[in-house]
């Protein structure tokens, strides 16, 4: 029989000081941020401004969320835009499908329209949160390619 010796325990490594940073409170440790503290100083979560982002976000579980009448008006007035948008596109398409359409109307049509979708959706992500003025704003914007392109497909069909 051959006498084994049992393992030695490796010496402990020593523990590394850990400095918290960030919004998120995520670690590294400390030497690497001193390595980069000339190069980037790290600001306090009061400094920092909100992502540019922030406003198209939906609204979650950890933010707060807008009033119901609030929303249901947003919902309301987008659904109102996209019943009138959709009856101009029928209406559009028919006159298209007919050859009735002048040269100018498809990509006046298509383009308006897609600006006006574009707009809607933001107005209705903006209402889910707390922003006082900017889904007005939006959906304000949003009327005008809808009600251009309503009195467009009027006159030239």
């Amino acid at each position: 029989m051959t006498a084994t010796t049992p393992p030695t325990p490796s010496a402990p490594e020593p523990e590394q000081e850990i400095q918290r940073f960030g919004r998120d409170e995520t670690t590294r440790p400390a030497t690497d941020i001193a390595t980069h503290e000339a190069d980037a100083p790290l600001l306090a979560p009061a400094e920092q401004g909100p992502p540019v982002g922030a406003a198209f976000r939906l609204a979650g579980t950890h933010r707060p969320q807008p009033l119901d009448s609030r929303v249901l008006v947003v919902f309301a007035w987008v659904t109102a835009l996209g019943v009138v948008g959709l009856a101009v596109a029928l209406r559009g398409l028919a006159g298209i499908s007919a050859g009735a359409d002048p040269s100018w109307y498809q990509p006046t049509l298509a383009a308006l329209g897609l600006g006006g979708v574009g707009l809607m959706v933001a107005g209705m992500v903006t209402g889910q949160r707390r922003h006082v003025r900017l889904p007005w704003i939006l959906l304000g914007l949003a009327t005008v390619p809808v009600a251009v392109n309503l009195l467009l497909t009027l006159t030239a069909l």
